[in-house]
């Protein structure tokens, strides 16, 4: 579409930014957050910048621990998760996955409309166990 720009001239109509172009637009800074970054830190190394800093030639922490939580915590969470205990926050975010996931090829229809309000009560409870 064209509208009526300045002097008279004609100019293209500004498109509305729809969720998926706004995504892409996203995704294409975060790319670009990440290339200036990577550079900074191989700029910053070359000048030796990063030499001496504390845990220098140690390995990282395994995936999943947190290195400023005490090793007493990350202990206690280690004994708990291999006891098979969770919290309740992530029983209820797989019971949604999986409603969600039955949903999703679902036709319209009685049994639709029952797991619709069976999501709709985890989402809510899940939204009051994140405020406890």
């Amino acid at each position: 579409m064209v509208e009526q720009g300045v002097n008279g001239k004609r100019a293209p109509k500004a498109q509305g930014l729809t969720l998926g172009r706004a995504a892409r637009l996203y995704n294409a800074c975060m790319h670009i957050f990440d290339l200036l970054a990577e550079r900074r830190i191989v700029d910053a190394i070359g000048r030796g910048e990063l030499d001496g800093l504390p845990g220098a030639g140690r390995p990282l922490p395994p995936d999943g621990e947190d290195p400023l939580v005490p090793a007493e915590i990350r202990m206690l969470n280690r004994v708990l998760k291999n006891a098979g205990w969770a919290p309740a926050q992530v029983g209820l975010r797989r019971e949604i996955a999986a409603l969600r996931g039955e949903l999703a090829g679902m036709p319209e229809g009685a049994r639709r409309v029952v797991l619709q309000r069976r999501l709709a009560e985890r989402l809510l409870r899940l939204s009051e166990a994140g405020r406890a």
